[in-house]
């Protein structure tokens, strides 16, 4: 079908990232909900997996609701670990850390799209993490003063109203803030793809309210300045997929498997979370309460002008002795005929096995979230056999193999081809097919000395095929440079070893 500019859609069309003012995450969720319903606008997620979603980002933030118990002292009884924030991290540094992004094409265009590129690839890691505790990540692309803005949505920022027959969202809606001075101004974005008819319809909808969890009345766009060039609706023809590109995190959604969305990589191990937050507590209050102490008679103290002389932890009565060591002491409210000397407490800690107890929730963690053992337990603990380390790496290896691969999908399949319809549509830059390669270099989860014996088992083979005639040379460089981290790597006598792997080819001196 051959693509049509449809006539009104000029740039008018603006992008939220680039005014300032804007803030995200406005409404919580059921605020959302209420004010969606308000306007007639049924979405797909179930209230079940909007609640689950609250409870990624809560325990996420260290507020998950064991956090939140308080002691009679009002100190947090079970303070967050992080470790949900922890494990986010962890995986989207190794998903992003080396990646290595190229482009081919018309040298202009290609410089075009590496610049909208730039910035997304600068904060990769951090979407990567934004992505591993939503679940479900949206990019919202629009554009904005000849270049293209990637709006990095998380799952508080929008809801799904459609889906295609292969349950992948069609239709969203974005909401987006504004504050000026006491009024709060929702814009709500309908984004909604046509496979049968390759249209694209945006639409936009603003409110404004007094109160900032609240979506209030509907106004007209040309009220909010920051608005008044956005149209309130836009339909673009011959469109082969909605401008807007969806992450799900690699994994079976367990909380319900006709969602949509996907969910937290932590989602199946939040108990273990829990469980570990609670051991903390237990091995921080065993050294509280084993701190060493003296029970010394209440005529040891003396009186500084108070009416109670047994309260010493008020600073009513002291102990003659040097400042800074009154926490030592403490007063038994006995004279010295009932408790003739001072009494020592030294009790035996029990960290060691609390510690150990620890370690063995950790693992089952990492078990629970494919982690390999050692990454978030100790390391040294793990006691294995060859087997279970090996089974233990493939599992991690293969959870960032997945993740990799979800992204991989998603820049090169979705995100660079609506770049380049948006680019071509307003004519951003020369019209030209581009393709994207993305090296993911994964040899942070890769046993180096085992990718290097590979390679230098292969370079013996490449040499060999290419001294027979079989491949060229420009095969055997293309995989050298590929594998030069590694081949630098190799000593003399491994590249002797590897040309001892040479089949006795006639005349292989001259070819060699």
């Amino acid at each position: 079908m051959e693509k049509k500019r449809t006539v009104n859609d000029g740039d008018r069309m603006g992008i939220i990232s680039s005014i300032k003012g804007w803030f995200r995450g406005m409404m919580g969720s059921k605020t959302i909900e209420e004010a969606l319903n308000k306007l007639n606008i049924e979405t797909i997620t179930s209230a079940e997996m909007l609640q689950e979603q609250a409870n990624w980002r809560d325990l996420y933030m260290g507020n998950a609701p064991w956090n939140m118990e308080r002691d009679k002292d009002g100190k947090a009884k079970y303070p967050s670990r992080h470790l949900a924030a922890t494990i986010c991290s962890e995986l989207a540094m190794v998903t992003t850390v080396e990646v290595n992004p190229s482009f081919s094409g018309n040298s202009q265009t290609v410089e075009y799209i590496e610049r909208q590129f730039s910035s997304f690839f600068r904060n990769f890691k951090l979407t990567a993490e934004k992505a591993n505790y939503n679940g479900t990540l949206i990019l919202d692309l629009a554009p904005n003063h000849g270049d293209i803005d990637i709006n990095v949505v998380e799952n508080n920022e929008f809801r799904i109203i459609r889906v295609n027959d292969r349950n992948e969202p069609v239709g969203v809606v974005f909401i987006y803030g504004l504050n000026a001075g006491d009024n709060f101004y929702t814009l709500l974005k309908y984004c909604n793809y046509y496979d049968d008819t390759q249209e694209y319809i945006i639409e936009h909808r603003a409110f404004v309210s007094k109160e900032k969890d609240s979506i209030g009345k509907e106004i007209s766009i040309t009220e909010v300045p920051e608005w008044e060039t956005l149209p309130t609706s836009i339909t673009f023809t011959a469109v082969e997929r909605p401008w807007f590109c969806v992450f799900k995190v690699p994994l079976n959604n367990h909380i319900d498997q006709n969602a949509p969305e996907g969910v937290a990589i932590f989602s199946r191990a939040i108990k273990n979370i829990e469980d570990l937050d609670k051991q903390k507590a237990m091995i921080r209050w065993e050294y509280e309460s084993g701190e060493r102490a003296v029970f010394a008679p209440a005529d040891m103290w003396r009186d500084v002008g108070t009416k109670n002389a047994f309260k010493p932890r008020e600073g009513e009565v002291k102990l003659d002795i040097p400042n800074g060591n009154e926490r030592l002491y403490i007063n038994t409210s006995m004279d010295s005929s009932m408790m003739s000397k001072p009494e020592t407490y030294s009790p035996e800690f029990r960290d060691e096995p609390l510690r150990r107890g620890d370690d063995a929730l950790k693992r089952d963690l990492e078990l629970n979230i494919s982690f390999s053992y050692g990454i978030i337990s100790d390391p040294a603990s793990v006691a294995k056999t060859a087997t279970e380390v090996t089974a233990s790496q493939e599992r991690y290896w293969q959870t960032v193999s997945s993740h990799q691969n979800a992204w991989d999908e998603l820049l090169t399949e979705q995100l660079l081809p609506n770049m380049l319809d948006i680019m071509w549509r307003y004519q951003l830059a020369p019209i030209s097919e581009v393709e994207l390669t993305i090296d993911w270099d994964d040899s942070i989860i890769v046993n180096q000395a085992e990718q290097q014996a590979e390679v230098k088992g292969e370079l013996g083979t490449l040499i060999a095929l290419q001294s027979a005639g079989v491949i060229k040379p420009e095969q055997t460089l293309a995989v050298a440079q590929k594998n030069l981290k590694y081949l630098s790597m190799l000593t003399d006598e491994d590249i002797a070893e590897a040309g001892g792997m040479l089949p006795e080819i006639e005349g292989s001196e001259e070819a060699l």
